[in-house]
């Protein structure tokens, strides 16, 4: 009987509580349903633009919800609109209490200019900027806030002339130097876009065009803009300076614009008169930070040729000859590439002042007696501190070539390899990096 008595005041306890809890949830249904038609109501009359009924309405809003924070919001809206700045001061107030809102720091702090009160607008406006509402800056840039003014003496994101990285380009060996500055990639084409210029050779009086993709890392100002210049100046094998030209965008105003806006820095060049076919030049290209410390240097040597040399097909690797080892190829292929030692021996590593070693390339492709091969070592620095170049001595699809490190400082190198016939469009850049110790 006990029991039995317990289990049925249980089962009725259950159906009270559930009666209860569906009382409850109809209750709640129905006060949000009557809020949402008197925020609707309320809202037409803000639309045709009475903003003194539309602001008692949606006080009615507030009654029947006051923890919604749509009422307080719009109700504010309606006292801005109505110049009633006290009022919508109060109700974004409240507003910000239920619900942290950029719009509602910055609509609170237009009020507070209205009553003249500089040092808390400012500091709403401060928080709705850092709260990613953009429309605030430029209203602190108008009232002089002092945050506002403090993001142009804010440190730059580099602060040293330190080299950061070097690459070098696989076709035409061009040293990439980066001080600061970070970028996606740099390619290096004919006027018309289709392909790359493949060889050092360069055309008289034919365009080739730098490119550097997504460059990043610029100094920002107050307004969220970079500023960024951008010069060349090529030099004779004597080292007279045959022509300078130190920034084409100094009197424009294209080079002021926001950094994610910057999709690219492109440089168009022909070499002309005074240039000579056949001399030999080098080319600089230099993009940096007007604001800042950050620098990119792109270094070319090249020779003055008949024509520029295109590659359209070509085929690119990273990392398949071994870490850190990319190229880039028209009809030439390498399956295998080592150093070896006076012994010998595979190495990774070469020593300082030894005359002996060797590179072997294995599973040549489109290799001939003719092929020529150009070795550029470049420091850490992005400096070129020994060059070398020689035949190939070609066997089955086996070759190899001697050299040594005679004069190279102790560090990390990067070492250059073109191969290349002068009669023919098949080439092939290599770099790969090499420790002398």
């Amino acid at each position: 009987m006990y029991s039995k008595t317990s289990s049925h005041k249980a089962v009725r306890f259950s159906i009270v509580i559930g009666v209860a809890l569906f009382l409850l949830s109809s209750s709640a249904y129905s006060q949000k349903a009557n809020f949402e038609a008197l925020i609707k109501d309320a809202d037409s009359f803000y639309v045709a633009k009475d903003y003194e009924e539309a602001a008692k309405r949606f006080g009615k809003a507030i009654k029947a919800d006051p923890t919604q924070v749509k009422g307080w919001w719009y109700r504010a809206d309606a006292y801005w609109k109505l110049e009633s700045y006290k009022n919508a001061i109060k109700d974004y107030t409240k507003a910000l209490e239920i619900e942290e809102n950029s719009k509602f720091y910055y609509r609170r702090a237009e009020c507070l200019l209205g009553l003249e009160k500089k040092e808390e607008a400012c500091q709403d406006l401060q928080k709705a900027y850092l709260l990613g509402y953009k429309e605030a800056k430029p209203l602190a840039k108008n009232h002089q806030c002092a945050w506002y003014l403090a993001l142009n003496s804010a440190p730059c994101p580099v602060q040293t002339n330190a080299v950061t990285s070097v690459e070098i380009d696989a076709f035409t060996g061009t040293i990439i130097v980066s001080k600061g500055l970070v970028y996606e990639k740099v390619t290096i084409t004919p006027e018309s876009g289709v392909g790359f210029l493949a060889s050092a050779q360069v055309g008289l009086d034919e365009d080739f065009t730098f490119k550097v993709s997504r460059p990043k890392n610029f100094c920002i100002d107050a307004d969220d803009n970079i500023n960024y210049g951008g010069g060349f100046r090529v030099i004779d094998s004597k080292g007279t300076e045959v022509a300078n030209v130190a920034d084409i965008y100094a009197e424009s105003t294209m080079s002021l614009l926001q950094e994610e806006m910057l999709k690219s820095l492109s440089m168009t060049l022909s070499m002309s008169s005074p240039m000579k076919q056949g001399e030999k030049y080098t080319l600089e290209v230099r993009y940096f930070d007007k604001r800042g410390k950050g620098e990119l240097f792109l270094t070319l040597p090249i020779q003055i040729a008949p024509k520029n040399k295109i590659a359209k097909n070509t085929l690119s690797t990273l990392n398949t000859l071994g870490e850190g080892i990319y190229s880039s190829a028209v009809g030439m292929e390498v399956s295998h590439i080592k150093l070896k030692n006076s012994q010998n021996q595979d190495v990774k590593e070469v020593s300082s002042n030894q005359v002996n070693y060797k590179m072997e390339l294995n599973g040549v492709k489109k290799f001939s007696s003719k092929t020529t091969c150009l070795m550029r070592w470049v420091n850490a620095e992005g400096q070129i501190v020994k060059e070398d170049s020689q035949n190939l001595e070609l066997q089955g699809n086996y070759t190899f070539f001697n050299f040594s490190t005679l004069g190279l400082q102790k560090g990390k190198h990067k070492v250059w390899l073109k191969f290349e016939e002068a009669d023919s469009e098949n080439t092939m850049g290599l770099v790969l990096p090499v420790m002398v110790r």
